[in-house]
């Protein structure tokens, strides 16, 4: 989840939280699985997002962290 503030002379004036609906493409865990289960291949992520993102996509996808 997401949180996402305003402040004006520091005071909170908008605070709401938004919820990460799309995580990666539904197609996506089926081709981690077709790579690793079919290929016999070995699946790695690499990417430039931050941390948190980068583990909630992993686990979505059954990668290993």
């Amino acid at each position: 989840m997401t949180v996402v503030s305003m402040c004006v002379s520091g005071i909170p004036k908008i605070i709401l939280t938004l919820e990460e609906m799309h995580i990666a493409k539904p197609e996506s865990r089926e081709v981690v699985n077709f790579l690793r289960n079919t290929l016999k291949m070995r699946v790695a992520m690499i990417t430039g997002d931050n941390k948190h993102a980068a583990f909630k996509v992993a686990r979505y996808l059954g990668i290993s962290t």
